[in-house]
């Protein structure tokens, strides 16, 4: 039995030189239903459909994200860009000293390009259906394909595509684990 200690959804490069207590599971990027889900909205909790934060208004020093809209160099956006926005001079003060390489970004750009930095999600038609099939035991891709169909078939085609190697499009999920231990869950008092 292992225990499982970090999941990485967003995982970059190449990942043939982890260290054997990783397990990378490589899925094509958007071919799996959670990832659909996921970006449609359908698994947000309730909050996030009349969230407060939702807007350029933070009450965080910093507000972190997914940079869309930049400027940078296709191979940098392959890479993955984060959005690291100070909403105060504390914030600033804190990336500054965090060593990190820092860019300044078109700061109208960046809002017009993150949807929740102008409004909470939208909440998707069908979302209370979904939810109630996931809560009654149905498994995530039996209902994605019964609900969504034009949207399977467009995944199907994606990766028909990117098997005959047309578009690449692939990304990885690492999951580390420390063998031979029981599983447990920890809870993190310092939040």
């Amino acid at each position: 039995m292992c225990t499982l200690s970090n999941v990485s959804f967003r995982k970059k490069g190449d990942i043939s030189g982890h260290d054997r207590t990783y397990k990378d599971i490589a899925k094509l990027a958007l071919s799996d239903q959670y990832s659909v889900a996921f970006l449609e909205s359908l698994i947000s909790t309730d909050n996030c459909f009349h969230c407060q934060y939702a807007g350029i208004a933070r009450v965080s020093d910093i507000t972190l994200g997914d940079s869309w809209g930049s400027d940078l160099p296709k191979e940098e956006k392959r890479k993955g860009i984060s959005l690291a926005m100070c909403n105060t001079k504390k914030g600033m003060w804190l990336l500054h000293c965090a060593n990190l390489h820092l860019e300044q970004v078109n700061v109208e750009k960046a809002i017009r390009n993150n949807a929740q930095l102008n409004k909470p999600a939208r909440l998707p038609v069908g979302r209370d259906v979904f939810m109630k099939k996931i809560e009654n035991g149905a498994h995530i891709d039996d209902v994605m394909v019964r609900m969504y169909p034009k949207l399977y078939i467009k995944l199907i085609v994606k990766k028909m595509l990117t098997k005959l190697k047309l578009i690449s499009n692939e990304i990885v999920y690492s999951i580390s684990v420390e063998p031979n231990k029981t599983s447990s869950f920890k809870e993190d008092k310092d939040r």
